[in-house]
């Protein structure tokens, strides 16, 4: 009987120990995960405060690339930005690869900007994603929708877009001069008027008596 109690002690015990180091492996998972999405977040924060301010923060990031301008600069960034966004969506699926594919690469690798982001940069996201299988997944899908563009032909985009300037208004100076042209036409022709008036001649009825 105490043989038997022993053994069915000894199993609870074991059955409790697996318990906690579970607990304890899923502790640290989770640690693990929200730091580095504490990480992530701290990321994007300081992007942020680049963009905000590019000509003092973009040179403490080495940036722009010689040849590159702040507006580019600025683009690098922002894909920077766009590109975490995608994985973190990617890592908890809320992103399918498909998706990923197809809604986002697809169109992004259209442009020059992106390209030019993940030429310079690819190396740095293949290395990282020697050590988290899901990163690595994702770079491959990146790394063949970017091939595909490049075969596919030039980008369709260019790195900034032309837009119309607005419409220049003439000189304070100039208006003035403009308004007091017209002014003084109409008020020209107001004297006109009104001196042809008396020079006509008064009407029948008008209070003016008629001889007989």
């Amino acid at each position: 009987m105490g043989q038997a109690y022993g053994a069915t002690s000894t199993v609870v015990s074991a059955f409790a120990l697996a318990g906690v180091a579970v607990s304890v492996v899923l502790q640290v998972r989770q640690s693990r995960s929200n730091a580095h999405e504490a990480t992530n977040r701290f990321r994007l924060e300081l992007v942020k405060i680049a963009l905000d301010q590019p000509e003092i923060y973009l040179p403490c990031l080495g940036m722009p690339e010689p040849g590159q301008t702040v507006e580019q600069g600025k683009q690098q960034l922002f894909i920077l930005m766009w590109m975490q966004h995608q994985f973190l969506g990617f890592q908890s699926g809320s992103v399918s690869e498909e998706s990923l594919r197809t809604d986002v690469l697809a169109y992004l690798f259209q442009g020059e900007a992106a390209r030019t982001y993940w030429k310079q940069t690819r190396h740095h996201w293949v290395v990282s994603g020697r050590t988290n299988l899901t990163l690595m997944k994702f770079v491959e899908a990146v790394d063949e929708e970017y091939g595909k563009a490049v075969s596919a032909g030039r980008a369709v985009i260019a790195k900034s877009l032309v837009v119309d300037p607005p419409e220049q208004l003439p000189p304070a100076r100039d208006r003035r001069r403009s308004l007091g042209i017209v002014a003084a036409v109409c008020g020209g022709g107001l004297v006109w008027l009104a001196a042809r008036k008396r020079a006509q001649p008064p009407k029948l009825g008008s209070g003016v008596a008629t001889t007989h």
